[in-house]
């Protein structure tokens, strides 16, 4: 997502109380009412014009943020726009991201992965019996050894250096 689009109207309403039209717990249309949570942070899946792994999006990001009086955090989501759809392209990404934030990128806390047991996925299959074990049935994912390997990378990488977040 280009920084200059940062919705940050839509950032803000989970910092402070709000309502809004929704399913209550028996199901039923209703008015939801939230205290608000003032720990919440931004997810950045990506975006056509400027690729979020880009350290000037992070910084502009940041500005952004604390202009409109939120939380300077951000979580990484390596799938979706930012590995272009290509599951496989979530390691470029995941080491991009870690690197920013070993780097002193402080408002970056969190990394999303699409993983599972079996690299792929699989249509939903008519019958239990033709689903193979451990493939996803929804988004392409990551097998279990290259997110093995990730993790592993990720925190030998980060071990490396004393990390202060925001909130510690």
């Amino acid at each position: 997502m280009a920084a200059s689009r940062l919705p940050s109207m839509r950032c803000n309403r989970p910092v402070h109380p709000h309502s809004f039209l929704g399913i209550d717990q028996e199901g039923i249309t209703s008015i939801i009412r939230t205290t608000g949570n003032p720990a919440g942070h931004v997810v950045l899946r990506g975006g056509r014009d400027d690729p979020i792994t880009m350290r000037r999006a992070f910084g502009r990001l940041e500005i952004r943020l604390a202009q409109a009086g939120l939380p300077e955090v951000l979580m990484v989501d390596c799938s979706h726009a930012n590995s272009g759809k290509q599951h496989a392209v979530q390691e470029e990404v995941w080491r991009s991201v870690i690197q920013q934030r070993t780097a002193g990128t402080r408002s970056l806390i969190g990394i999303m992965l699409e993983s599972y047991l079996v690299e792929g996925n699989q249509p939903f299959p008519k019958h239990a019996g033709e689903a193979r074990y451990g493939v996803s049935v929804t988004d392409p994912c990551l097998g279990w050894e290259a997110t093995e390997r990730m993790l592993r990378w990720g925190h030998e990488e980060l071990g490396r250096c004393v990390i202060f977040t925001q909130n510690a």
